[in-house]
């Protein structure tokens, strides 16, 4: 019997559910995603649709011409501050007097107030450095440690079901309120999230690429993920994100489903199309800090599931999820799975779609890559280098001339029209004839494709725009 399950047996169904509380959690049953999206057509404007999709990484320190050029011809819906590790640092002043001209420069030509996001995971990823900034803790390291820790505390065993898993989690979480030596580490990680929110709300930053709640066993994760143990990423994840919300920092975490069974031999697997082993335990992290409500939004991966070790999901939808060519960002039955699994409701924000896998795909279209991410259910897609300022303004001008005149026709439409999905393999074959839509051409949409494609605009609006308001 598992150690936590062992110790938990002792209390009634009334104590059992007064420790869930007193630990912060509402349930132990996951919560349902969402599904609907706006019943009517919401106070945007068409093109202001366009631009919520829309979110781009800024360099630099100063807001240039470039930059006000693009706030006024995309009226993107987020900026993500970016720099390369080897840049020149930046500095809480420079980055405070930077992401309040881009509000202000926003708000001048678009009246939704601007989203600005910073990857700020770890010691390794961190965008924002030097005098006056917290680094992120080196996580592998400091997971490892935790994890030597807890097998003072933990019988070795490994868990049967998710529910199993859960009372472990439950138990080891009330116990850190009064064991010294987990306290210590609960405080410790807490304090760093709160230290590093608090320095980003300073200078006007809303929500952070953050927590890394992927499994480590992957090449991709060196120094970034917490541990190849569930529990130990559920723990050590639910301190450092309390303190980041605690401090008004929205955590968006990363990367649904997970990255831990990620095959690569490539020195960069940014550079290539990976394929993924998904495992139970992998979905684990993501499910409990939902259910504590920490997550404001999600980041998928890019990379594709190749096989899953799910033995509770159906045949025919695992299927759907292997048989899919796309990446994880560009795939409906990913997406949907991710937000069955996990229970979430709030927006999915894109990985930089310039990574060479996805941009392979896409046959280097970034128009195509934004539409077949909206169709499958991102609600924003992140134009990272090396995409160019040209390729987001090109990308941007044909979404225009693409789905302009369905968003435009929305308001019209009847309610049951509006509310009208698209089944699966409908918009599974929507999504492959935009992939192979000839170049220079413009796809043709039927009335029930044009209303669903309205939708999701509407949908993905109104997921960003909560966002922004829940801080």
């Amino acid at each position: 019997m598992p150690f936590a399950k062992r110790h938990l047996s002792r209390f009634s169904r009334r104590e059992f559910l007064k420790l869930l509380a007193g630990a912060g959690i509402a349930s132990t049953l996951p919560r349902q995603a969402a599904n609907a999206g706006p019943a009517h057509a919401l106070p945007y404007t068409p093109e202001q649709l366009l631009g919520q999709v829309f979110g781009i990484d800024l360099y630099g320190s100063t807001l240039t011409a470039d930059m006000q050029t693009h706030l006024q011809t995309i009226l993107p819906g987020g900026f993500s501050l970016f720099r390369g590790n080897t840049q020149p640092l930046y500095y809480p002043a420079q980055v405070r007097a930077l992401v309040q001209a881009l509000k202000q420069a926003s708000l001048a030509v678009n009246p939704l107030p601007l989203l600005v996001m910073v990857d700020q995971e770890s010691q390794k990823v961190a965008r924002m450095r030097g005098e006056g900034f917290t680094l992120p803790p080196n996580f592998t390291l400091w997971g490892r440690r935790f994890w030597e820790l807890l097998q003072n505390f933990r019988e070795h065993h490994t868990p049967t079901s998710r529910e199993a898993l859960w009372a472990d989690f439950v138990y080891f979480l009330k116990l850190a309120e009064s064991e010294p030596a987990l306290q210590e580490y609960a405080q410790r990680f807490y304090e760093w999230g709160f230290a590093v929110g608090k320095e980003m709300r300073a200078v006007g930053v809303d929500a952070t690429y953050a927590p890394v709640l992927d499994r480590a066993g992957s090449e991709i994760l060196e120094e970034r993920a917490i541990s190849s143990d569930p529990l130990v990423i559920s723990l050590i994840g639910t301190w450092y994100a309390r303190g980041l919300q605690r401090a008004g920092v929205q955590c968006i975490g990363k990367h649904a489903p997970g990255l831990g069974g990620a095959l690569t031999g490539n020195d960069d697997p940014h550079l290539g199309f990976v394929a993924v082993r998904l495992h139970e335990w992998d979905l684990f992290p993501f499910w409990v800090l939902n259910q504590q409500g920490l997550l404001a939004g999600i980041m998928p991966t890019h990379l594709r599931i190749d096989s899953l070790d799910l033995p509770n999901l159906p045949p025919d939808f695992a299927q759907a999820i292997v048989n899919d060519p796309a990446p994880a960002t560009l795939s409906h039955p990913t997406l949907s799975f991710i937000r069955q699994a996990i229970g979430f409701a709030g927006p999915f924000l894109s990985d930089g779609l310039g990574m060479q896998g996805l941009q392979l795909y896409v046959r280097e279209d970034s128009a195509k890559a934004v539409l077949l991410a909206v169709l499958a259910g991102m609600d924003m897609a992140l134009f990272d280098p090396p995409l160019l300022d040209s390729v987001q303004l090109d990308a941007q001008a044909r979404l225009r001339e693409w789905c302009l005149p369905s968003l435009q026709s929305y308001p019209s439409l009847s309610s049951a029209l509006r509310g009208a999905g698209l089944p699966t393999a409908e918009r599974l074959a929507l999504a492959g004839r935009i992939l192979n839509l000839p170049e220079g051409a413009n796809p043709s949409f039927s009335s029930a494709e044009s209303a669903f494609l309205a939708w999701r605009f509407h949908q993905a609006a109104q997921r960003i725009q909560r966002l922004r308001r829940d801080w």
